[in-house]
């Protein structure tokens, strides 16, 4: 068996998602606490397609509902 590329080298590289609106992402799944320093429509709108992406059901309703 061929050992994946991203646990050799212990990096997942995930391009389709903004840095600001993944440390966003990661925060509210650490903490449970929704943490925008940045509140353009932009941002949300990423943030929403990131809780899809990782199937967080209840960051995607939550910022559905605010957004």
């Amino acid at each position: 068996m061929t050992e994946m590329k991203e646990a050799k080298d212990n990096l997942v590289q995930i391009s389709d998602i903004r840095e600001e609106s993944m440390k966003a992402l990661l925060s509210y799944i650490y903490t449970g606490k929704l943490d925008v320093p940045d509140k353009s429509a932009e941002t949300f709108k990423d943030l929403v397609y990131a809780a899809d992406k990782v199937r967080h059901i209840l960051l995607y309703k939550l910022l559905s509902e605010l957004f």
